[in-house]
């Protein structure tokens, strides 16, 4: 189901990325989505690493209103 553009797949996806990126804690986010596989979860990981691992974000950017 969307709501204004947003699936709740999309709402529970960044859910487990940023409880991840916040606690580093693979099992929190396992237990947090209710996944039975930590593999499944391990995909939040994935994403919150290699999304830091971009030298790009590390470029200043000021934006104007």
């Amino acid at each position: 189901m969307k709501r204004d553009g947003l699936s709740y797949h999309a709402l529970r996806h960044t859910c487990g990325a940023l409880l991840y990126q916040a606690t580093r804690d693979i099992r929190a986010a396992q237990e947090t989505l209710g996944h039975s596989n930590i593999s499944t979860s391990a995909g939040y990981a994935h994403i919150v690493e290699r999304g830091q691992a971009r030298y790009t974000w590390q470029i200043p950017v000021e934006l104007k209103k």
